[in-house]
Protein backbone atom coordinates (compact mmCIF):
# COMPACT_ATOMS: atom_id res chain seq x y z
CA UNK A 1 0.00 0.00 0.00
CA UNK A 2 1.27 3.45 -0.87
CA UNK A 3 0.74 6.05 1.87
CA UNK A 4 -0.20 8.93 -0.40
CA UNK A 5 -1.36 9.02 -4.00
CA UNK A 6 -1.65 12.01 -6.28
CA UNK A 7 -5.28 11.26 -7.12
CA UNK A 8 -7.59 8.80 -8.83
CA UNK A 9 -8.33 8.48 -12.52
CA UNK A 10 -11.29 6.75 -14.14
CA UNK A 11 -11.15 4.34 -17.07
CA UNK A 12 -14.53 3.92 -18.74
CA UNK A 13 -14.13 1.68 -21.77
CA UNK A 14 -16.57 0.72 -24.48
CA UNK A 15 -17.33 0.62 -28.15
CA UNK A 16 -19.53 3.74 -27.80
CA UNK A 17 -21.35 2.66 -30.94
CA UNK A 18 -22.48 5.46 -30.79
CA UNK A 19 -21.97 7.38 -27.56
CA UNK A 20 -25.20 8.65 -25.96
CA UNK A 21 -26.52 10.48 -22.92
CA UNK A 22 -26.54 7.41 -20.67
CA UNK A 23 -22.79 6.97 -21.23
CA UNK A 24 -22.23 10.61 -20.32
CA UNK A 25 -24.46 10.42 -17.24
CA UNK A 26 -22.50 7.43 -15.95
CA UNK A 27 -19.16 9.15 -16.59
CA UNK A 28 -20.30 12.31 -14.80
CA UNK A 29 -21.61 10.32 -11.85
CA UNK A 30 -18.40 8.40 -11.22
CA UNK A 31 -16.33 11.56 -11.81
CA UNK A 32 -18.22 13.45 -9.13
CA UNK A 33 -19.13 10.67 -6.70
CA UNK A 34 -15.72 8.99 -6.62
CA UNK A 35 -13.70 12.19 -7.12
CA UNK A 36 -12.02 10.96 -10.30
CA UNK A 37 -9.95 13.42 -12.31
CA UNK A 38 -10.09 12.81 -15.15
CA UNK A 39 -12.37 10.06 -16.42
CA UNK A 40 -11.03 8.63 -19.69
CA UNK A 41 -13.67 7.35 -22.11
CA UNK A 42 -11.58 4.69 -23.84
CA UNK A 43 -12.84 3.81 -27.30
CA UNK A 44 -12.42 0.12 -28.13
CA UNK A 45 -10.77 -0.40 -31.50
CA UNK A 46 -11.29 -4.12 -32.05
CA UNK A 47 -13.36 -5.68 -29.25
CA UNK A 48 -12.63 -9.42 -29.32
CA UNK A 49 -15.80 -10.48 -27.47
CA UNK A 50 -18.45 -9.21 -29.89
CA UNK A 51 -19.31 -8.63 -33.55
CA UNK A 52 -17.64 -5.71 -35.34
CA UNK A 53 -19.10 -2.35 -34.29
CA UNK A 54 -21.58 -0.49 -36.45
CA UNK A 55 -19.34 2.55 -36.82
CA UNK A 56 -15.63 2.31 -37.41
CA UNK A 57 -13.21 3.23 -34.64
CA UNK A 58 -12.31 6.68 -35.97
CA UNK A 59 -15.95 7.64 -36.33
CA UNK A 60 -16.72 6.47 -32.80
CA UNK A 61 -13.71 8.34 -31.40
CA UNK A 62 -14.76 11.54 -33.14
CA UNK A 63 -18.26 11.28 -31.69
CA UNK A 64 -16.86 10.77 -28.19
CA UNK A 65 -14.65 13.82 -28.65
CA UNK A 66 -17.68 15.86 -29.64
CA UNK A 67 -19.70 14.55 -26.70
CA UNK A 68 -17.10 15.47 -24.05
CA UNK A 69 -15.89 18.72 -25.59
CA UNK A 70 -17.75 20.79 -22.99
CA UNK A 71 -17.56 18.26 -20.14
CA UNK A 72 -14.84 19.15 -17.60
CA UNK A 73 -12.99 16.12 -16.31
CA UNK A 74 -14.10 13.82 -19.13
CA UNK A 75 -11.61 12.90 -21.87
CA UNK A 76 -11.86 10.93 -25.11
CA UNK A 77 -9.02 8.41 -25.11
CA UNK A 78 -7.66 6.70 -28.23
CA UNK A 79 -5.02 4.49 -26.58
CA UNK A 80 -6.65 1.29 -27.87
CA UNK A 81 -6.67 2.67 -31.40
CA UNK A 82 -2.91 3.13 -31.15
CA UNK A 83 -2.27 -0.57 -30.50
CA UNK A 84 -2.49 -3.32 -33.13
CA UNK A 85 -4.65 -6.37 -32.57
CA UNK A 86 -7.63 -6.93 -30.28
CA UNK A 87 -8.49 -4.38 -27.60
CA UNK A 88 -7.89 -6.22 -24.33
CA UNK A 89 -8.67 -4.23 -21.18
CA UNK A 90 -5.73 -5.75 -19.32
CA UNK A 91 -3.38 -4.10 -21.85
CA UNK A 92 -5.22 -0.80 -21.50
CA UNK A 93 -4.91 -0.94 -17.72
CA UNK A 94 -1.20 -1.71 -17.98
CA UNK A 95 -0.91 1.37 -20.19
CA UNK A 96 -2.69 3.48 -17.58
CA UNK A 97 -0.34 2.09 -14.91
CA UNK A 98 2.54 3.53 -16.93
CA UNK A 99 0.76 6.82 -17.60
CA UNK A 100 -0.41 7.34 -14.01
CA UNK A 101 2.16 5.60 -11.80
CA UNK A 102 1.22 7.57 -8.68
CA UNK A 103 -2.57 7.41 -9.04
CA UNK A 104 -5.33 5.01 -8.17
CA UNK A 105 -6.91 3.65 -11.33
CA UNK A 106 -10.66 3.00 -11.28
CA UNK A 107 -12.21 0.84 -13.98
CA UNK A 108 -15.88 1.71 -14.48
CA UNK A 109 -18.07 -1.11 -15.74
CA UNK A 110 -21.62 -2.38 -15.65
CA UNK A 111 -22.92 -5.32 -13.65
CA UNK A 112 -23.31 -7.31 -16.89
CA UNK A 113 -19.62 -6.88 -17.66
CA UNK A 114 -18.69 -7.79 -14.10
CA UNK A 115 -20.56 -11.09 -14.40
CA UNK A 116 -18.29 -12.07 -17.27
CA UNK A 117 -15.07 -10.73 -15.78
CA UNK A 118 -13.69 -14.23 -15.25
CA UNK A 119 -13.70 -14.69 -19.04
CA UNK A 120 -11.66 -11.57 -19.76
CA UNK A 121 -8.19 -11.99 -21.21
CA UNK A 122 -5.65 -12.35 -18.35
CA UNK A 123 -8.34 -11.37 -15.86
CA UNK A 124 -6.23 -12.61 -12.95
CA UNK A 125 -3.97 -9.57 -13.43
CA UNK A 126 -6.76 -7.02 -12.96
CA UNK A 127 -6.68 -6.74 -9.13
CA UNK A 128 -3.13 -5.37 -9.22
CA UNK A 129 -3.95 -2.92 -12.01
CA UNK A 130 -7.21 -1.25 -10.98
CA UNK A 131 -10.10 -0.76 -8.61
CA UNK A 132 -13.61 -1.56 -9.88
CA UNK A 133 -16.61 0.77 -9.75
CA UNK A 134 -19.73 -1.15 -10.78
CA UNK A 135 -22.87 0.49 -12.16
CA UNK A 136 -26.02 -1.50 -12.69
CA UNK A 137 -29.15 -1.30 -14.78
CA UNK A 138 -32.55 -1.65 -13.08
CA UNK A 139 -33.19 -5.27 -12.14
CA UNK A 140 -29.58 -6.42 -12.40
CA UNK A 141 -28.22 -8.45 -9.50
CA UNK A 142 -25.35 -7.15 -7.37
CA UNK A 143 -22.33 -9.47 -7.40
CA UNK A 144 -20.74 -9.10 -4.00
CA UNK A 145 -17.71 -11.37 -4.36
CA UNK A 146 -15.09 -11.00 -7.10
CA UNK A 147 -11.84 -12.93 -6.94
CA UNK A 148 -8.86 -10.78 -6.03
CA UNK A 149 -10.88 -7.66 -5.13
CA UNK A 150 -11.81 -6.51 -1.62
CA UNK A 151 -15.28 -4.98 -1.31
CA UNK A 152 -15.75 -1.48 0.11
CA UNK A 153 -18.96 0.43 0.81
CA UNK A 154 -19.97 3.09 -1.66
CA UNK A 155 -19.72 5.82 1.00
CA UNK A 156 -16.15 4.82 1.86
CA UNK A 157 -14.95 4.29 -1.71
CA UNK A 158 -13.66 7.82 -2.53
CA UNK A 159 -11.31 7.77 0.49
CA UNK A 160 -10.37 4.10 0.25
CA UNK A 161 -9.57 4.34 -3.46
CA UNK A 162 -6.96 6.97 -2.66
CA UNK A 163 -5.20 4.75 -0.14
CA UNK A 164 -4.02 2.13 -2.63
CA UNK A 165 -3.61 1.95 -6.39
CA UNK A 166 -5.75 -1.12 -7.08
CA UNK A 167 -7.57 -4.16 -5.72
CA UNK A 168 -10.85 -2.74 -4.34
CA UNK A 169 -14.42 -2.97 -5.65
CA UNK A 170 -17.50 -0.91 -4.91
CA UNK A 171 -21.06 -1.07 -6.20
CA UNK A 172 -22.73 2.25 -6.90
CA UNK A 173 -26.39 2.68 -6.06
CA UNK A 174 -27.05 5.10 -8.90
CA UNK A 175 -28.35 2.74 -11.64
CA UNK A 176 -27.44 3.05 -15.28
CA UNK A 177 -29.88 4.81 -17.56
CA UNK A 178 -31.63 2.04 -19.57
CA UNK A 179 -30.90 3.78 -22.88
CA UNK A 180 -28.71 1.53 -25.04
CA UNK A 181 -26.65 2.03 -28.18
CA UNK A 182 -28.66 -0.77 -29.81
CA UNK A 183 -31.92 1.13 -29.28
CA UNK A 184 -30.29 4.31 -30.53
CA UNK A 185 -29.15 2.61 -33.73
CA UNK A 186 -32.65 1.27 -34.27
CA UNK A 187 -34.07 4.76 -33.94
CA UNK A 188 -31.55 6.08 -36.42
CA UNK A 189 -32.36 3.33 -38.89
CA UNK A 190 -36.08 4.03 -38.56
CA UNK A 191 -35.56 7.74 -39.10
CA UNK A 192 -36.85 8.57 -35.61
CA UNK A 193 -35.63 11.56 -33.62
CA UNK A 194 -32.60 11.04 -31.37
CA UNK A 195 -32.63 14.56 -29.93
CA UNK A 196 -33.31 13.33 -26.41
CA UNK A 197 -30.63 10.63 -26.57
CA UNK A 198 -27.40 12.37 -27.59
CA UNK A 199 -25.75 15.80 -27.36
CA UNK A 200 -26.65 18.14 -30.22
CA UNK A 201 -23.13 17.97 -31.66
CA UNK A 202 -23.29 14.14 -31.78
CA UNK A 203 -26.73 14.20 -33.36
CA UNK A 204 -25.57 16.55 -36.11
CA UNK A 205 -22.52 14.40 -36.84
CA UNK A 206 -24.48 11.13 -36.86
CA UNK A 207 -27.00 12.47 -39.33
CA UNK A 208 -24.20 13.49 -41.69
CA UNK A 209 -22.48 10.11 -41.86
CA UNK A 210 -22.69 8.81 -45.44
CA UNK A 211 -24.72 5.67 -45.89
CA UNK A 212 -27.37 6.29 -43.24
CA UNK A 213 -30.74 5.27 -44.60
CA UNK A 214 -34.09 5.32 -42.85
CA UNK A 215 -35.64 3.25 -45.63
CA UNK A 216 -32.96 0.59 -45.79
CA UNK A 217 -31.94 -0.52 -42.27
CA UNK A 218 -29.47 -3.06 -43.67
CA UNK A 219 -27.44 -0.33 -45.32
CA UNK A 220 -26.49 1.27 -42.02
CA UNK A 221 -23.27 3.18 -41.44
CA UNK A 222 -19.79 2.43 -42.74
CA UNK A 223 -18.18 -0.20 -40.54
CA UNK A 224 -21.30 -2.22 -39.87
Amino acid sequence: MRAELAGAVGIYGGTFDPIHNAHLAAARYVRDHLQLQPVHLVVAADPPHRAPPWLNARQRLQLVRLAVADEPGLLADDCELQRPGPSYMVDTLADFHRRYPNHARVLVLGADALAGLHRWHRHEQLPRLCHLAVLRRPGEAVITSVSGFAAVDEADAPERFLQTEAGLITHLNNPLNPLSATALRQRLQAGDSIRDAVPASVQASLLQIPGRSANNPDKGFPGR
